[in-house]
């Protein structure tokens, strides 16, 4: 039965994992909205600006689905289902299902911190990734229904190639390509919640994380790689910005972070949820290791690493040491992957919406 499906935009970089989804449902009959609240934040990627909602309701358009603009009330909408990126615009009990997809590395503070946790008391399902978010989860109490599959951001590539994904970028697919995740030019402070026990900071020294990044960017360039520099534009990196391979996100959908997860011969970052990216997306990746970070963080990052393309290495360990996996796996899996989420999402669906 066809249902009207609901995806809540706040910002743009949720359309890399509402877009490929959306897609898909509105492949089996379902009537697609894509609903924008009146309440917006002012962060630089947010719908409040003219110029994204502009680029948003082309997306949107272009799709064939329906832009509901300046929504007042989530109550009054009729629906069936709505997709939330970790819950942010739900403050209450909504009368049809809701899904929360849990997507970044702000799982660790949205779902963790204390001004947040009332959402994950709300009878709405948990979309996760794989088991340990089910932890998590469930170590704050959360006791509702929960997806765990490959995440919807992932399926954009079920039928992609490498050189389809350069060529949006000019980048010949035999070129030996590499991407650093950049680290912070700022410490962030991290505040005590009722999982951590600390309180802590990203970094004690990110002025040292940066020269890091940069002196491996030199040693792989030896190797005869070629080098992007990735950004997020919240934490720009002055003075960098000037360089030619230096860049920050280019294209909101599909998403230039996960492009480049998908298209690099090797990735590297500083302690960034990117690892889980790379790892999904079939790539092989380095984590710097900084032992400035709790452990149950440390372990979101960690659990990827499989000791052949996902590896950590300490930001204290001489560079010219550092172990360079030089595979990636083949994508049959991601593919395998994406099939058995479609199927899920489905089944989900009908049974309980």
């Amino acid at each position: 039965m066809s249902k009207d499906i609901g995806f809540l935009l706040l910002r743009m970089n949720f359309l890399y994992s509402f877009v490929p989804l959306a897609k898909y449902l509105k492949s089996l009959g379902h009537t697609i909205h894509f609903i924008i609240p009146q309440n917006l934040d002012s962060k630089p990627n947010s719908l409040l600006w003219v110029d994204n909602k502009n680029i948003a309701k082309k997306i949107i358009d272009n799709n064939g689905f329906i832009f509901k603009n300046d929504v007042q009330s989530l109550k009054e909408l009729e629906l069936g289902i709505l997709f939330s990126v970790e819950g942010h615009g739900i403050q209450e009990q909504l009368p049809y299902n809701v899904i929360y997809i849990q997507n970044f590395c702000d799982f660790t503070t949205r779902c963790i911190n204390k001004d947040s946790k009332h959402i994950y008391k709300l009878k709405h399902t948990l979309w996760l990734q794989n088991d340990y978010f089910h932890y998590i989860a469930k170590e704050i109490g959360h006791q509702q229904d929960t997806l765990i599959c490959t995440l919807p951001g992932y399926w954009e590539y079920e039928n992609e190639t490498i050189a389809s994904v350069r060529s949006r970028y000019g980048i010949n697919e035999t070129e030996k390509l590499a991407t650093c995740f950049l680290p912070r030019q700022e410490s962030v402070y991290q505040k005590e919640t009722h999982l951590r026990k600390i309180e802590w900071n990203t970094s004690r020294f990110p002025g040292q994380d940066l020269v890091h990044a940069i002196e491996f960017a030199k040693l792989l360039v030896d190797k005869r790689y070629k080098i992007i520099l990735k950004q997020k534009q919240k934490n720009r990196n002055d003075d960098l910005k000037h360089m030619s391979n230096y860049i920050e996100d280019l294209s909101w959908y599909p998403f230039t972070s996960m492009d480049l997860s998908f298209m690099s011969d090797l990735c590297y970052g500083y302690m960034s949820m990117s690892i889980m990216d790379v790892a999904m997306l079939c790539g092989s990746y380095i984590n710097i290791e900084k032992n400035d970070y709790p452990d149950e963080v440390f372990a979101l990052i960690s659990q990827w690493y499989n000791g052949d393309t996902i590896v950590g290495h300490s930001v204290y360990k001489q560079i010219h040491l550092l172990d360079i996996p030089e595979k990636r796996n083949d994508l049959t899996k991601l593919k395998e992957n994406i099939v058995n989420a479609k199927k899920k999402i489905e089944r989900f669906i009908n049974e309980n919406c």
